[in-house]
Order: structure tokens, then sequence, then C-alpha cells
């Protein structure tokens, strides 16, 4: 067993263009659905409980839409923090072999 942790800041960054590819692509199909999704007036009928089952089926149909938008926004986040993780990384090694350096001068 390993006494250390490696990270590969490359990996980070690819991981994240994954998740910010997947957020555009769960977009597009939220716009898609959004802009597709039919109108459920009348669709219950015209007795007295068809209109509350309407506005059930479009305040169901609104929550569902917004939850994915919320998705979509952890996607961004998440992608945002493993580039600021990566950024990390690399600075953190880039200050150690510094020191590292400064070290074999001395």
């Amino acid at each position: 067993m390993s006494n250390y942790t490696t990270v590969d800041p490359a990996h980070l960054e690819q991981l994240a263009r994954q998740f910010l590819e997947a957020g555009r692509d769960l977009s597009a199909r939220i716009d898609r659905y959004s802009a597709q999704c039919p109108d459920a007036s009348g669709s219950y009928g015209t007795l007295p409980p068809a209109a509350a089952a309407e506005e059930q089926h479009d305040a169901n149909t609104q929550d569902m839409v917004a939850a994915l938008r919320r998705l979509r926004d952890y996607y961004d986040r998440y992608a945002e923090d493993l580039l600021a993780s990566a950024a990390r990384c690399r600075a953190t090694d880039e200050a150690n072999a510094t020191a590292v350096t400064s070290l074999h001068r001395s």
C-alpha cells in the first residue's frame, strides 16, 4: 500500500470537459423537450376534475424541467471545481519543483 496519493491534473481537466459536454447535451435535450412538450389543454377531457389534472400535469412538467436545469448547473459547478483542483495541483507541483531545485543548489 502506498503512503502517498498521486493526482493527475490532466485527468481532472479531461473529466471537467466531460462534465461540460454532458451539461451542454442535457441543456440541448431540455430545450428540445420544452419546445416540443405538448400543451395539456383538453388532454384530460371536459369533466370537472380535468382542469385540476391539467394544472397538476403542467406543474409536474415545470418541476421536472427545473430539476433538470439544476442538474445541468451542477455539471458546470463540478467542472469548475475540477478545473480549479487541477490548477491547484499544477501550482503545488511547480512550487515543490522550485523548492527541490533550490535545495539542490544550496
